[in-house]
């Protein structure tokens, strides 16, 4: 099994709190609402992109009808509640986890702690007990020391599959946790792709060169998790290695200075004696 981390997208349509005494007053900590709700006020950021997950708060969802229905349809009761707001005249809602589930496979998450002290920040890898997150649907997750809250809420396979085939837009999912298959496994796995990539290279350089080399040559270079091409279009791109093998394609307003100090290469064959040649040639009509 799977658990998913769930989160609206920015780059969607999204809510804002007004008020600042309404943005405090809100804290979703897993005590029921209903009866004594008070709905805060919103403004919509329109970004031309209509959205069914459209914020979160305090690890309350803000969503619409549509979104209401497809949770109604796969939660179990008693794991969340829907509090009513408007917008314009449209009801939306806050889907407030109740479920608060102490699941947290301390031995084997990756942990975060603020600079000089023993309190956790962040779980920056999870691990949990199966057996403790098997029987849920929705749930927050509580740290395993303090009383703290992790701030979003994960769902299952079961809700990860209903989000999926529902149509909805403007959310997150992401994967934090596969019972088969543990982030130490991805990192060794991935550690192994990097270091095969970087076994590939037939030639190499350093950054200046390849992003000339690749600017006039139209080859990819490659640096450990990195690659750097042009598109279809002679448009510079930015790559990084995913764990499925492909590389995820940006169009880099800057390149990170880190990257800049890294020995790049090509794993295109040259044609013996060329590829100098073709250096040579790049830089002498760069001058």
């Amino acid at each position: 099994m799977k658990i998913w981390l769930l989160d609206y997208h920015p780059s969607f349509n999204n809510f804002k709190i007004n008020n600042m005494d309404d943005f405090k007053r809100l804290q979703f900590n897993g005590t029921q609402l209903g009866d004594r709700w008070n709905a805060p006020e919103v403004d919509l950021r329109d970004y031309g992109k209509p959205s069914d997950i459209m914020g979160c708060h305090n690890g309350a969802l803000l969503i619409n009808q549509k979104a209401k229905t497809v949770f109604e349809s796969t939660v179990h009761a008693g794991e969340a509640e829907f509090l009513p707001f408007e917008f314009e005249g449209v009801t939306y809602y806050f889907l407030h986890v109740l479920n608060h589930v102490s699941c947290i496979d301390a031995e084997n998450s990756l942990i975060k702690r603020l600079n000089g002290s023993n309190i956790i920040s962040e779980y920056t890898e999870y691990a949990f007990h199966e057996e403790l997150v098997k029987p849920h649907h929705i749930m927050r997750v509580k740290f395993h020391e303090g009383d703290n809250v992790v701030h979003y809420p994960f769902v299952s396979d079961h809700i990860h599959e209903a989000i999926i085939n529902s149509g909805l837009k403007g959310y997150q999912l992401i994967e934090v946790w596969d019972s088969t298959f543990s982030w130490q496994d991805k990192q060794k796995k991935f550690n192994a792709m990097v270091e095969q990539s970087n076994k590939e290279r037939i030639k190499t350089f350093d950054y200046t060169t390849a992003r000339k080399f690749v600017e006039k040559r139209k080859i990819t270079a490659y640096s450990d998790r990195w690659a750097i091409r042009l598109d279809d279009q002679g448009r510079f791109q930015l790559g990084e290695l995913v764990l499925e093998g492909t590389y995820s394609w940006i169009y880099p307003i800057f390149i990170p200075p880190v990257l800049l100090g890294q020995v790049w290469g090509i794993k295109e064959q040259v044609q013996s004696g060329r590829l100098d040649r073709v250096l040579k040639a790049i830089f002498k009509n760069e001058r």
